[in-house]
């Protein structure tokens, strides 16, 4: 009995060995907010089901702080709102193993040959 107990342990590691590693079981999303925005709302959902839930639920993601969504491996639909619900980010088919960061910072588009904070909203003359 004690040999068929033995033989059975050695079969069963020699099979998980054959597989190789066993597959990562947890990920994590986390988003760092570099800008002068407040994130109200993180959603995070996988590819091919509905919007997610809010990660943040009540909470605030203030400038200069960051959140850490734990989640399975996979590819996710992420984006980040503010306070009324305008989407300050959005990325299709992020795929999450391990830990990945997202860092958000928005760019400046500004339009060629006209300096917005020196006309505040009015044309430069001759427009």
């Amino acid at each position: 009995m004690l040999l068929r107990s033995a033989l059975l342990a050695s079969m069963t590691f020699l099979t998980a060995c054959a597989h190789g590693p066993a597959p990562e079981r947890t990920a994590s999303l986390t988003v760092l907010n570099a800008s002068d925005f407040t994130i109200c709302d993180l959603h995070a959902w996988p590819d091919g089901q509905g919007p997610g839930r809010d990660h943040l639920g009540a909470a605030r993601l203030g400038p200069g702080e960051s959140f850490t969504v734990p989640l399975a491996p996979g590819r996710y639909h992420v984006e980040l709102e503010d306070c009324r619900q305008s989407t300050l980010f959005a990325r299709r088919a992020l795929r999450i193993r391990g830990n990945v960061r997202i860092e958000f910072r928005p760019i400046e588009v500004e339009r060629h040959g006209f300096d917005h904070r020196r006309y505040a909203g009015q044309p430069p003359s001759g427009w």
